[in-house]
């Protein structure tokens, strides 16, 4: 390894899920520079992931995520916050 390469910052991917790392389309951004699949999301967080999601975001998550694991009713709460 080079001197140059030891000082090189890290910078992450930024189409890799937080939680599984694997690389795919249909992430969902939750913060800045933290994304992360839907149904990754709901598997670790449940219905508590919605708070982390403006209800811009919230509007657009993947409803059948949210059907799998009993938390429509939350997302639908926090997407109506944005109207």
């Amino acid at each position: 390894m080079t001197a140059a390469a030891k000082h090189t910052p890290y910078v992450p991917d930024w189409n890799t899920c937080r939680v599984c790392g694997e690389s795919a389309a249909g992430l969902v951004k939750y913060s800045v520079r933290h994304y992360v699949h839907a149904d990754c999301a709901m598997k670790k967080w449940g219905a508590a992931f919605f708070a982390r999601l403006s209800p811009w975001q919230a509007s657009r998550f993947p409803y059948l995520s949210a059907v799998a694991v009993g938390a429509e009713k939350a997302l639908t709460a926090r997407a109506e916050q944005a109207k």
